[in-house]
């Protein structure tokens, strides 16, 4: 029998709005915000508006394009309400086992543990009985941070913040490799569709 889960750090984003070319730097910050906030288990997820109309990629993609990039650092789940088609979804879905990233609509939670945690943007951090998490809103290009323990069986908020990724930090060379892909993909998709997008 597994050991109960004792320590949690969630870091989480929102708002990305189709900046593909900021997700190497973002993964970089977030491997080293990892190393920073030891835990027995760390989550991350995505609170919604990854992707944004008017951006060509999300657009030819039809939202697809943030969604593999975040797959690709290791996201446990995106909120995609609002900007992804169900054509989308569905070959995303058909992806199976490729496919890390739990894809979560308005009203559903992401469950760890025995913790609930809503992926609603812009409620205050906050930890109900009953194992329920809410997460303070964050801009484009912060991560979120909370970090939880658990007494006797119910999970505790230690401590939050929000970190800014600072100017200039390094890319991660795997995650810009994917974004060079991710971009092609979709460009060749354009070409298809004779410009459109």
């Amino acid at each position: 029998m597994e050991a109960p889960l004792k320590t949690l750090t969630l870091l989480y984003t929102a708002r990305l709005c189709g900046d593909l070319e900021s997700l190497p730097r973002l993964s970089a910050f977030l491997r080293r915000l990892r190393g920073e906030f030891r835990a027995e288990t760390t989550l991350l997820l995505d609170l919604g508006e990854a992707c944004a109309s008017g951006v060509w990629h999300c657009d030819v993609t039809e939202g697809r394009s943030m969604l593999l990039g975040l797959d690709g650092m290791g996201y446990d789940a995106a909120r995609v309400t609002g900007y992804l088609s169900a054509a989308a979804r569905a070959k995303l879905e058909a992806m199976g086992e490729i496919l890390h990233l739990r894809l979560l609509d308005a009203d559903q939670s992401y469950d760890h543990a025995g913790l609930r945690i809503d992926p609603v943007p812009g409620e205050a951090i906050l930890l109900e009985e009953g194992g329920r998490l809410r997460l303070a809103a964050v801009a484009a290009l912060e991560v979120g941070v909370a970090h939880l323990f658990a007494e006797v069986g119910v999970w505790r908020l230690a401590s939050s913040g929000v970190y800014r990724l600072p100017p200039g930090s390094p890319p991660d060379p795997t995650i810009a490799g994917l974004i060079d892909f991710i971009l092609a993909e979709a460009e060749q998709t354009r070409r298809k569709r004779g410009g459109a997008g």
